[in-house]
This record gives structure tokens, sequence and C-alpha cells, in this order.
């Protein structure tokens, strides 16, 4: 009796730890599948970017249909071309088996030509128990092209400016099974071209317009939609001097969100104009550093001795 009541216990015990094992297992795989669908953070004030979101869903994307298939959003620097992606993903990463926001780091991941890190990246975010761990590019992309084939994946490639980073992270739509979505941010649309995404899958990503505009410099400068008497014309000043684009009524804003006086906010447009905020120079700087020499050249040609002049005869110049 004694030996069959141990004997009992023993398979209570074993039945027990086995249990406890389930559970635990179930309890990762839920906590896999939380951190997936964990939202990106987008924006502060998320201002004009939801019909830019839904106008990229229904005409580009077609989420659900069989064929893979790439999308390029491109744009100038500050435009927004991060933060619409990053709305896009949190809206359909869902929809995915597996999906991955990768950032590229112009200035750190390509500089020296080591893309090894961001393909190890996308691995892990594809095979979640032991994924393989890579080397050398070319080895990624074998091993890539091999894993993807037959998973439904979203991966977005933000802040692309050479064609080495796509080719190492998505070289061709057929790496990916269906119904798999490709996102690449870029500032340079011939990137776009020569990686073969189609022409008709390429969003550009315009300027604000006035409403939104107001709207975005109002909530970042006064902490809300409606701009206080007194300080109408020089927020207008600002909001024409911005031209429309995200980052420069975000910076603007912060930065003249502290001053209450008028003649303060004068002195500040004044020197905007002959000293342009550091943050914006920068952004600007990196698209006009990405551009090939001969297009610099153009440029500072139009910067310097044309600007104004109609469009037709400085192509002609030039």
């Amino acid at each position: 009796m004694c030996i069959q009541r141990r004997v009992a216990i023993s398979q209570f015990s074993s039945s027990d730890m086995h249990e406890a094992n389930v559970i635990d297992e179930i309890v990762k795989e839920i906590s896999t599948k939380i951190m997936k669908c964990t939202p990106l953070n987008v924006a502060k004030y998320p201002v004009g970017i939801e019909s830019c979101v839904e106008d990229i869903r229904k005409q580009y994307l077609n989420v659900g249909q069989d064929n893979s298939h790439m999308v390029g959003i491109w744009g100038i620097g500050g435009i927004g071309k991060s933060t619409l992606a990053k709305a896009i993903y949190n809206s359909i990463s869902h929809k995915f088996e597996h999906s991955c926001f990768l950032s590229i780091v112009k200035e750190a991941s390509f500089s020296n030509g080591d893309l090894v890190p961001l393909q190890n990246e996308f691995l892990s975010k594809i095979i979640e128990r032991n994924p393989p761990k890579v080397s050398n590019a070319s080895e990624g992309i074998n091993v890539l092209e091999q894993k993807l084939r037959q998973k439904r994946v979203l991966l977005v490639l933000d802040n692309v400016n050479h064609l080495d980073q796509l080719k190492a992270l998505a070289g061709e739509c057929d790496w990916f099974g269906p119904s798999s979505r490709i996102i690449i941010t870029t500032r340079d649309k011939h990137l776009l071209h020569a990686h073969v995404v189609n022409t008709n899958s390429i969003y550009e990503v315009k300027e604000l317009n006035h409403q939104d505009a107001s709207r975005l410099f109002n909530l970042n400068a006064f902490k809300s939609d409606i701009c206080p008497d007194g300080f109408f014309e020089l927020a207008t000043e600002v909001i024409h001097y911005a031209k429309g684009i995200p980052l420069v009524l975000e910076v603007l804003g912060s930065d003249l969100c502290s001053k209450k006086d008028k003649d303060v906010w004068k002195a500040a447009l004044e020197y905007y104009k002959s000293c342009p905020n550091k943050e914006i120079q920068k952004t600007l700087q990196r698209s006009y550093d990405g551009l090939h020499d001969q297009i610099k050249e153009i440029f500072l040609h139009i910067a310097c001795f044309y600007k104004g002049s109609q469009k037709s005869y400085v192509i002609d110049v030039l």
C-alpha cells in the first residue's frame, strides 16, 4: 500500500511538473505575441498623419492580397517619412505573421558598411526561438532568403540611403512569403527605382497644408490648437517660414514656447532667417550630402545665382 502511494505521489509530481512547463511555455508564447504587437511611438502631435496613412493603406499596400510587394515612401529630410512609416506599422502589423521595423542610422550603419547587426536584428524578429547569428552580410543574405520564403512578413526599412542596404535586407520580393509587405523610406527616389520598386508604388510625402501646419505649430508653441491674441501675425510668419515642413514647425514651436514677449519673438524670427536652427540645418544638410556631386553643383548654382528665376529658364541654362 505504501509503495502504491509513493508511486501515485511520484506520478502526480511528474504530471504537475509537466503542467507547470506547459504553463511556462504558454506565458512565453503570449509574451512574445504581446511584444510583437507593442506599438511604436509615432509623434507627440501626429497632425496630418491619419489621412496619409489611409491613402497609403488603400492605394499602395492593399493588405490581404496574395502577391508580395514593396512600397516606397519618399521625401526631403524633416518632412515626416519616419513618422508616417511608424503610424502605418502600428495600424497593420497585427495582420502579419511577423513584423519588423528597422531604423537604419545612416551615419553609423553604412559609414563602415556594417549591415550584419541589422540582419541579425531582423532574424531575431522573424525567428523567436534560437535565431541564427550571421557573421557577414553575404551569409546574412542567404539566411534571410532561406528563412523568409514561407513567412508572411511586414518589414519597414527606415532611412535607407544606399542600395546595398536594400540588397542585404530585402533583396527581392520573392524572398518573402505570400502577402508580405516591405515599406522603404528614403530621401533618394533613385534608390527605389534602382531596387525595382514600381513607380506606382512610390508615395511622395508632401508638405503640410496651411491648416495642419498652423495646428502643429500652435500645439508646440502654445500647447493649444488656438493661437493666443496678439501672436497671430507672428505665428503666421513662422508658419510661412517653415514651408509646411513638420520638423521645422516642431523645432521652432518648441523653441518659441518659453518666449512670452512679442519683441522676443520678433528678434527670434530675424535670427532664424540669418542663422537657421542647428537641428534643422543638420537634417537639411544630410539631404544635401546625399546628392550626387553634379546635382550638388546644380543646387548651389540655383541657391546662389538663380533664386526666384523662372524654372524653365534655369533648366535651359543648367
